[in-house]
């Protein structure tokens, strides 16, 4: 059985200043849906994000036709996959791949659970 191509792309962003508005190049237009925000506050980020999917627009960045405009959280990385056919999410709803919209990123329930202070 083949299996179909996913294009992912990912952004990371090693600065502790959120990037608003941050113009990424890509090769395919349309949807593309964030799946993994490193900087969720599962992981203890702040939790800064791009509410789901983002949908490109045809303006040239990085010498590709089309773009997407970003919010690359704090001293995190983003992992974006095309197409998907999501809408936006509302929040408190899961996604097919177990995670939630929160209102600021898409978050994973964690595999084990958080560390606590002493």
């Amino acid at each position: 059985m083949i299996k179909p191509v996913t294009r992912s792309s990912s952004a990371s962003n090693f600065t502790p200043v959120p990037r608003h508005d941050y113009r990424f190049g890509i090769n395919q237009p349309g949807r593309w849906r964030e799946i993994l925000n490193t900087d969720s506050m599962h992981y203890h980020g702040s939790n800064t994000g791009n509410g789901g999917v983002v949908h490109s627009d045809e303006i040239e960045s990085h010498g590709r036709q089309h773009s997407l405009s970003l919010t690359l959280p704090p001293l995190a990385t983003i992992w974006l996959n095309a197409g998907g056919g999501m809408t936006q999410l509302a929040i408190g709803e899961a996604t097919p791949h177990g995670a939630t919209y929160d209102g600021h990123g898409v978050n994973f329930t964690p595999l084990f659970p958080p560390m606590r202070s002493a």
